[in-house]
């Protein structure tokens, strides 16, 4: 069904497909009893540009730029997310207008404009999938509150079951919208929505699935499409999850560690590897230290070497950390220290992300995200490895 409604929406797309050759939007917004407020601006990213004043029930707003672009009309300066205070939709070089409720921004409808036509229809494709996705966030997120609060062993235990039960649905979720959003790639090449639905799709937990439809789905994008700035960086993070993705030789880098020494990654060739990219401020991280300790006590000396590479911008915290956590046993590493892109070479996003390096370069696993699940995972491979 999801397939046949992808295909119907392409043939309405080719069909309304206009060149976007102004380079100036002229937005109207119509009201009544509104006369004197204000509403707050911003475009490309939530957040205040500029502010507009409602005149004889009506306001107009005008600003340049090349290339479809989310424009946010706002009832609070903060732009605090609220279905009735804060309205979000793309916007086209050309005359937009509509009408509305000030005191509930939800009832803004744009029509024809055809990159926002796109998202409202893909978004109604994703109804079934987000619908049950928030449910599933929302019991994880009492579960974790339950958690916090329980003091009981073995209660936290069954809880601790529970999480990981519904973290999995949740990846597998988002894996779903992924797919969607693929799917209407490949039908749409022509898009602006592209880029942001290839960039979802490759940055979930499981991409590697379809990894190879991703890259094709971007290798036949329009070419207005593939320049554009939607784009920027899209194809070297395809090409940084194709380096880093297992069963290919590891990336190297050289950096100075936290002592001030020089070195490379290719040094511990020979080695068992375990690169942990962290930081002092995320929780989950930090939760796994005491299981890095119990492995690197164990294995240490058969060859397992852990290399930590943290995402600190304040040094003190980064060094406390070490040392109050007692992980100096092994070797760490500050990217924004050292200038570097490490994380970019080996398609870090959100962390915790773990990477285990095999003795010939090859990189033989990787593990996004913290959490008993991942844990047992690691130590089951490493004594496959060592036992």
């Amino acid at each position: 069904m999801t397939q046949i409604r992808i295909v119907a929406l392409s043939i309405y797309l080719i069909l309304s497909n206009i060149l976007f050759g102004q380079s100036q939007v002229k937005i109207i917004g119509n009201t009544t009893n509104a006369d004197g407020k204000y509403l707050y601006v911003g475009y490309e990213n939530p957040g205040l540009k500029d502010s507009v004043l409602i005149q004889n029930d009506k306001f107009e707003y005008s600003f340049p730029f090349q290339e479809p672009v989310i424009f946010y009309l706002s009832q609070n300066k903060d732009f605090l997310f609220s279905e009735t205070e804060i309205k979000s939709f793309y916007v086209e070089p050309g005359h937009i207008e509509f009408q509305f409720n000030y005191e509930d921004l939800s009832t803004i409808e744009i029509k024809g404009v055809r990159t926002e036509d796109e998202a409202a229809a893909l978004r109604k494709l994703r109804i079934p999938i987000t619908t049950i996705w928030k449910e599933n966030s929302e019991h994880l997120s009492m579960l974790y509150q339950n958690l916090e609060k329980e003091n009981n062993v073995t209660e936290k235990q069954k809880i601790q079951i529970e999480i990981d039960r519904f973290e999995a649905k949740d990846d597998s979720l988002k894996l779903e919208l992924g797919r969607i959003g693929l799917e209407f790639v490949k039908l749409n090449p022509s898009s602006f929505l592209c880029p942001a639905q290839l960039h979802y799709a490759l940055t979930r937990k499981g991409a590697e699935i379809y990894f190879d439809e991703i890259k094709t789905a971007y290798q036949n994008l329009d070419q207005t499409i593939k320049t554009s700035s939607q784009s920027e960086n899209l194809l070297s993070q395809i090409e940084n999850f194709e380096k880093s993705s297992i069963g290919v030789i590891s990336p190297n880098f050289k950096m100075k560690d936290w002592l001030g020494k020089e070195r490379e990654l290719k040094d511990f060739k020979g080695k068992y590897v375990l690169l942990d990219f962290w930081a002092s401020w995320c929780k989950p991280c930090l939760e796994d230290f005491p299981h890095l300790k119990s492995l690197y006590s164990e294995y240490h000396e058969k060859g397992f070497e852990i290399i930590q590479i943290s995402q600190d911008k304040d040094m003190n915290k980064w060094k406390s950390a070490i040392e109050n956590y007692q992980i100096n046993n092994w070797i760490h590493f500050s990217s924004h220290f050292n200038q570097s892109n490490v994380e970019g070479k080996f398609f870090v996003g959100a962390i915790p992300v773990k990477i285990l390096i095999g003795p010939d370069g090859k990189i033989l696993q990787r593990w996004r995200g913290g959490g008993p699940p991942n844990q047992q995972n690691l130590t089951q491979t490493l004594e496959d490895i060592f036992n």
